[in-house]
Order: structure tokens, then C-alpha cells, then sequence
């Protein structure tokens, strides 16, 4: 991202503000899309309204960025905590996952299996992004 030069911030504002619709979408769609045992369900929600969080912080500091034509000379330490933020909701999604794709009956088919490999795979992805800052380590998330 450093090649973006003083268009960096606004370029990872962008990124964490598109990651975090993804992932309240994707967690909508596994509940809508799966019958869904309550548990999860419960789960699924609290990472809708931690990725709607998310969403509504890189929206207030892409405005604060827009007053100064969306650019900056360094990343502001808000805007890196929040990508640590966003790095860490992903992290705990991609985890859960894991662990919904283990233990949850609404993932035993190959279709759910598919679209729960997808949707890690994108975090996944998302996590690279940010971990090639090289703010905060990326060992890396892959489980079966």
C-alpha cells in the first residue's frame, strides 16, 4: 500500500471500509442463507454489529480525511488503530468460522462448506492487506 504515497490513508480507509461491509454481509448471508442453529446465530450477529461498528469509523475518518482533499502525509495513529481493529474482528471471524464449520449442523453440506471457505478466504485475503503494513504480524490463519 506504501506506493499510494500521500493517498495511503485514504486508500486503507477504503480497504477497511469495504472489508467490514463484506463482513457483515457475509455474516448475514450465512445466517439467512443456513439454517443456522441459535447459538451461531447469536455469534453471526454480534460480528454484524461489530463489522457495522467498523464500517461507521472508516466513514467518519474518510470524511475527517476529505476536509484535507483526502490527503496525508503519515498515517494518523486513528486510522492504525483502527486497521488493528479491523484486522482483529477478521481474525476472530476467520476463527469462528473454523470452528462453526466444525460444529455446526448448518455446515455439513458441500454448498455451506463452499460458501464458508469462500467467505474465509476473503478475510483471509483482507488480513493480508493489512498485515503488509507491517504494523502488526501475520502468522497466518489457514485451518481446516
Amino acid at each position: 500500500m506504501y506506493h499510494y504515497g500521500d493517498r495511503m490513508e485514504l486508500r486503507l480507509l477504503e480497504e477497511i471500509l469495504f472489508w467490514s461491509v463484506q463482513g457483515r454481509e457475509h455474516a448475514g448471508v450465512l445466517k439467512e442463507l443456513l439454517d443456522v442453529e441459535e447459538r451461531f446465530a447469536n455469534e453471526l450477529t454480534l460480528f454484524e454489529q461489530r463489522f457495522a461498528k467498523l464500517e461507521g469509523k472508516a466513514i467518519q475518518y474518510l470524511e475527517g480525511l476529505a476536509r484535507y482533499g483526502y490527503r496525508s502525509y503519515a498515517l494518523k495513529p486513528n486510522t492504525v488503530r483502527l486497521a488493528y481493529k479491523a484486522f482483529e474482528a477478521n481474525r476472530r471471524f476467520v476463527k469462528f468460522l473454523g470452528y462453526f464449520m466444525k460444529e455446526s449442523r448448518a455446515a455439513k453440506s458441500a454448498v455451506a462448506r463452499t460458501l464458508i471457505n469462500h467467505i474465509k478466504n476473503e478475510t483471509e485475503y483482507f488480513m493480508g492487506i493489512i498485515s503488509g503494513l507491517g504494523f502488526f504480524p501475520y502468522a497466518g490463519t489457514k485451518q481446516a
